[in-house]
């Protein structure tokens, strides 16, 4: 709801397809700053508080882009800056959440939980995009922020029940910098992590020109308006639903490589088929048809990180691979935002 609603409020406030595509990067250039330090900390410190620290954030900082709205205050340099904000919650939260996921279940059953966790995000990319479009155009923007920041609230009673878990390697101190040291070096002497990392830099820079620019093709290319634009979003969600159901029996068939060439097809024809319509139908049928693809390649990149790491590292392996995702997300935004 939050992306959604932020990235209609800069159409609305600039025309200009740069700034709108500066929402994307201003959200994940923290990834950029502090990854590699959000998958140490995840590795060190109790996960659980990781988690909760960061919903009380992100519920704060979107509350107040909320606010500022409906008191007619937010211009696009205040925008940009709560989205950054909400963009380093979200890049803390992460390695902590996925990491978590290798504690709550069996080795047997991690690739269909990891497809679970992929299928139960983007129902929420499905609902959340809908339900803000909806709102913001029956209530205004600021309504719509105030109330995704309401269900931030619901993972901090989420994580309540969870137990403790004791170091992975007892008796082994790590500090913050040492453990990012550490990350780093694991990833570079691993030829199963280079390999997932140049994969996902490969897709990621180039899918990130249809997530910048979602919003400019709504509102030039397809003329439609905040409900529109929340319909357009919420069929990646639905394509990202199918694909994720798919994905788990999939990797029992066929091999991790075969899933993710398949899924870099599809976005290259998706992709295509949006930029060559002018009717809204069949711009719907491309979204669904590029996140389903979207699915098939990074959870997939991301059930392969988490299968691989050993577990005093889980954390910062997930978070090299956020790091390159958002890396790549950031500067395409830029170069593809310059281009339109």
């Amino acid at each position: 709801m939050q992306a959604t609603v932020a990235a209609w409020l800069m159409a609305t406030l600039t025309p200009s397809a740069l700034m709108v595509a500066l929402v994307q990067t201003a959200s994940t250039v923290p990834t950029l700053l502090f990854g590699l330090a959000a998958g140490a900390l995840a590795d060190i410190v109790d996960r659980r508080t990781v988690i909760r620290a960061t919903q009380f954030a992100l519920v704060a900082a979107t509350a107040v882009l909320g606010i500022a709205e409906l008191l007619d205050m937010l211009g696009p340099v205040a925008l940009l800056a709560g989205t950054f904000l909400i963009g380093a919650g979200f890049t803390f939260y992460m390695p902590a959440q996925q990491a978590s996921i290798n504690d709550l279940v069996t080795r047997a059953d991690l690739q269909r939980a990891i497809g679970l966790g992929a299928v139960a995000f983007n129902v929420a990319r499905a609902v959340g995009p809908a339900l803000a479009g909806a709102l913001a155009a029956w209530l205004g923007s600021g309504s719509a922020l105030l109330t995704s920041a309401l269900f931030f609230t619901v993972m901090i009673f989420a994580v309540r029940g969870w137990k403790s878990r004791g170091p992975a390697i007892p008796g082994v101190p790590e500090t913050l910098f040492s453990g990012i040291q550490s990350g780093l070096r694991y990833t570079r002497h691993s030829p199963a992590m280079r390999s997932l990392i140049s994969r996902n830099l490969s897709f990621s820079v180039c899918a990130s020109a249809l997530w910048a620019l979602l919003p400019v093709i709504a509102r030039d290319q397809l003329g439609l308006g905040a409900a529109g634009f929340g319909m357009l979003s919420a069929s990646f969600g639905i394509g990202a639903v199918v694909g994720g159901l798919s994905i788990p029996r999939l990797l029992h068939r066929l091999s991790l490589n075969t899933v993710v060439t398949s899924g870099f097809f599809l976005w290259m024809a998706a992709t295509l088929l949006i930029a060559a319509t002018g009717t809204t139908a069949i711009a719907v049928v491309g979204t669904f048809a590029a996140w389903a693809a979207w699915v098939s390649v990074l959870p997939s990149l991301a059930a392969g990180t988490q299968s691989t790491a050993p577990a005093w590292v889980r954390a910062r392996a997930v978070s090299m691979n956020l790091v390159a995702m958002q890396a790549s997300l950031a500067l395409g935004s830029v170069i593809w935002g310059w281009l339109a």
